[in-house]
């Protein structure tokens, strides 16, 4: 079964479930995203974590990677990585500003990537979406309404949390 394994640090959790609204948004099951700090969307009760993230990693899995400091500061983050890397997994990586294309480290350096608040990114990452799932596209007045919601709240929470 296809789905997105969204990693990211937990500390980010705000930003990531912009990005939840957003994959659902586009028609995107929830059953088909897998988001370690969204009850739900990750860890069953009683499960071990470790075995369950990788068990969620397969070639089935389009991960999207939310770059922040919390990120590459959180080991289980750069396990991630390296298990996504270590198998060749199909990957996006999404860089949440202050950081910048400068800041990408290890061997997402030559991932073509995107900056969160990039609206022609972010229709990229769309059709990506719609392509991976083989969904029906959105009218593109929808998408449009969509996207500029999330625009507005990823804004929001940047200038609120992230951007000094």
């Amino acid at each position: 079964m296809k789905k997105i394994f969204i990693s990211h640090a937990a500390s980010d959790k705000e930003i990531v479930g912009e990005v939840i609204q957003l994959l659902e948004g586009i028609g995107v099951n929830s059953n088909h995203i897998f988001c370690s700090s969204f009850e739900g969307y990750g860890i069953k009760l009683g499960t071990n974590w470790l075995d369950a993230i990788k068990l969620e990693l397969t070639d089935e899995s389009l991960v999207l990677f939310i770059l922040t400091t919390n990120f590459y500061n959180s080991h289980m983050c750069q396990c991630e990585l390296g298990a996504v890397w270590a198998n060749t997994l199909k990957h996006i990586p999404i860089l949440v500003p202050p950081l910048t294309y400068n800041d990408l480290e290890y061997i997402l350096r030559n991932q073509q990537s995107m900056i969160i608040n990039d609206e022609k990114k972010l229709d990229s990452l769309y059709e990506e979406v719609i392509e991976w799932f083989k969904l029906p596209p959105l009218k593109a007045s929808i998408w449009k309404l969509k996207s500029d919601k999330f625009l507005g709240n990823v804004d929001g929470i940047l200038k609120k949390k992230y951007v000094l």
